[in-house]
């Protein structure tokens, strides 16, 4: 467990003294709209119930065909939560995607750059990419992110296996 992953469990689970009164994304006027999960809901165990929380419709919807791509150019990949969010998994963590008050995200990593002309109508930042129900990322797009993805990834675990694989001197 990362000191990342103690501190979101005391803030989540645990009493901290935090005014649970005061308008926050998950219990001010951006959840009534049905956009958020809120934090009463509490984390979903899989994928199907993250998406089963979010009660936008059309965000819900997004999510779905998304992860459908994603399936399709990654069959083996395990889905599971990590950090609230879905995740696509093969021997470690491949990209995540998730919905939010106004948009839903894919977090890709550190490669958005290389698709920066195509994901100009899109917010981007390092390696997530925003986008809503009305304005989709283009599938033919959605793909080519996540094979370059994989293969980054890949390429990265063959990599550390090199480096494990050297004889000391």
């Amino acid at each position: 467990m990362t000191a990342l992953d103690i501190l979101l469990r005391k803030w989540m689970d645990q009493p901290c003294g935090l005014n649970i009164t005061a308008k926050t994304p998950f219990n001010g006027p951006l959840a009534k709209k049905g956009n958020v999960r809120s934090m009463q809901q509490g984390k979903a165990a899989t994928v199907e119930g993250y998406l089963a929380g979010v009660q936008n419709p059309a965000f819900r919807q997004a999510l779905e065909d998304l992860r459908l791509i994603i399936r399709s150019e990654m069959p083996d990949a395990e889905e599971v939560i990590s950090y609230g969010i879905p995740t696509f998994k093969l021997d470690g963590s491949v990209l995540h995607f998730g919905a939010f008050a106004r948009h839903c995200s894919l977090f890709l990593g550190t490669m958005t750059e290389e698709f920066e002309a195509e994901l100009r109508d899109f917010k981007t930042s390092k390696g997530t990419i925003q986008f809503t129900p009305e304005n989709p990322l283009p599938e033919d797009l959605v793909r080519r992110m996540v094979r370059r993805s994989l293969h980054r990834h890949l390429a990265l675990l063959e990599e550390r296996r090199a480096k494990r694989a050297k004889p000391t001197k």
